[in-house]
């Protein structure tokens, strides 16, 4: 368990120590901070089991003050809004379909309205016939 705390801790440190190394002193300078402070610290700390912890504080702490390209908060950085693109007019949409009647009308000769059946009152009394004859 202890030997792969201290892998890990060396990893993170190894890594953390390419990125210091890489980086010019001109951006060291730039943003007010010590590049043999952060290297030795990230050494120290990684002989100790402390690598992982000393990553942390570096990436955290002096990576976003440096900047640069290839940084790891390069993608968290706020981009440059530009001015949104008109979109291009939409088609008007087609107009809705007639709908087609499967049965065709009645000719009105044949159907006259007085020959119809008149329609008893809404008010008229109802008779209820029932025959029990089956024959």
């Amino acid at each position: 368990m202890v030997t792969a705390l201290w892998i890990i801790s060396l990893l993170s440190g190894g890594v953390a120590l390419g990125d210091q190394l890489r980086r010019p002193a001109s951006e060291w300078v730039a943003a007010d901070r010590d590049r043999s402070y952060w290297v030795s610290l990230t050494i120290i700390a990684s002989l100790f089991c402390l690598g992982l912890i000393a990553a942390a504080a570096y990436l955290m702490s002096v990576v976003p003050q440096l900047g640069g390209a290839g940084g790891p908060d390069k993608a968290f950085r706020k981009q440059p809004v530009s001015a949104p693109r008109p979109s291009p007019p939409h088609p008007a949409p087609p107009a809705p379909a007639q709908p087609q009647s499967l049965w065709a009308p009645a000719p009105a000769a044949s159907n006259p309205p007085a020959a119809r059946a008149p329609l008893p009152a809404a008010d008229a009394p109802r008779k209820l016939i029932i025959d029990f004859d089956d024959d």
